[in-house]
């Protein structure tokens, strides 16, 4: 079998509703490794998505997410948990980035109006509920 090494390179990575399936050491290693993937030039980047919400921590997963008996955890990320782990990464690898972390401002008025409007409609049109879970929006730029 032939050896070589296969070197992939981009200048846009984009990750949507991923990272909160990880608990905080693992997503520690996933933003590194994506990190890893782009070009180490300014203006590459990282652009995603993530289910979060205000009251950040570590959430014990059940079955169908883990095998009955098996203990997994994984971390619900704030705006703020989810700077610092890009903070970390960037930090870790030696990047200088640009990192935007924001809630999604339309789903929470739009969430709020629906609630108001029908009773039902949350547990009808989102996946994730209540009045503290948040969409997360973020991009980490190469500087």
């Amino acid at each position: 079998m032939a050896n070589f090494e296969i070197s992939f390179s981009w200048s846009v990575i984009t990750i949507f509703m991923f990272l909160h399936l990880y608990n905080m050491v693992d997503a520690d290693k996933v933003c590194e490794n994506v990190l890893k993937l782009l070009r180490p030039q300014p203006g590459s980047m990282v652009i995603g998505a993530n289910t979060g919400t205000i009251e950040p921590g570590e959430m014990v997963l059940k079955p169908p997410m883990c095998e009955p008996g098996e203990h997994k955890t994984a971390f619900r990320h704030s705006r703020e948990t989810m700077l610092e782990l890009w903070e970390r990464a960037t930090a870790n690898l030696g990047i200088k980035a640009k990192i935007s972390v924001e809630y999604d401002e339309y789903e929470i008025r739009e969430r709020e109006q629906g609630v108001k409007l029908n009773g039902g409609w949350e547990k009808e049109n989102r996946f994730f509920q209540g009045n503290k879970e948040r969409r997360i929006f973020f991009t980490v730029e190469f500087l």
